[in-house]
């Protein structure tokens, strides 16, 4: 059997109800909120407001460095149909 803590907290009920209906499964919301936090895919600011672009910087670098060498890939290709259309 795996190790789990039952977490509690205080809120305001009406605060809880609308996020179990806007959310529909809260628990397993907030266990995701609580691993992207860890994994430091969002951080808190100092003033206390949550940063969803933590991270960010580098997921567009990934995407832009694949689409980038797809496109480069492409363009060499031509290049060489091209150079091999020339010489002959």
């Amino acid at each position: 059997m795996s190790d789990k803590t039952l977490a509690t907290f205080k809120i305001e009920t009406e605060q809880w109800k609308a996020f179990q209906a806007k959310a529909g499964n809260a628990s397993g919301i907030l266990k995701e909120f609580i691993t992207a936090y860890l994994e430091d895919r969002i951080s808190i600011q100092p003033d206390g407001s949550i940063d969803t672009l933590a991270g960010l910087d580098e997921k567009i670098e990934a995407v832009l460095d694949r689409v980038m060498t797809g496109r480069l890939n492409e363009v060499t290709d031509q290049l060489g149909k091209l150079s091999a259309c020339l010489g002959s």
